[in-house]
């Protein structure tokens, strides 16, 4: 059997370290959801880029009517963030 003392130094103990395993969790959370939002805005950003390469591929159309197909897409893109 524990004594009252070796009772309390065990409780200290466990507490300890379910604090770190928390901070741990709390760590590696707080990294994913960092690392889902970076992703998701580079996502958000180089999505205009890939439609503009398709229909470049797809149609062969020239730079001159690639970029004006860019503009419309970025001018649409600020008009829903409105």
């Amino acid at each position: 059997m524990m004594n009252s003392d070796q009772r309390s130094s065990e409780l200290t103990r466990l507490m300890r370290q379910h604090k770190l395993v928390c901070s741990i969790i709390a760590a590696v959370l707080i990294c994913a959801d960092i690392y889902g939002v970076v992703a998701r805005l580079g996502f958000i950003l180089m999505a205009p880029f890939f439609v503009i390469a398709l229909v470049y591929t797809e149609h062969n159309v020239n730079s001159a009517e690639a970029t004006s197909l860019f503009n419309g897409i970025f001018q649409n893109m600020e008009g829903h963030n409105e």
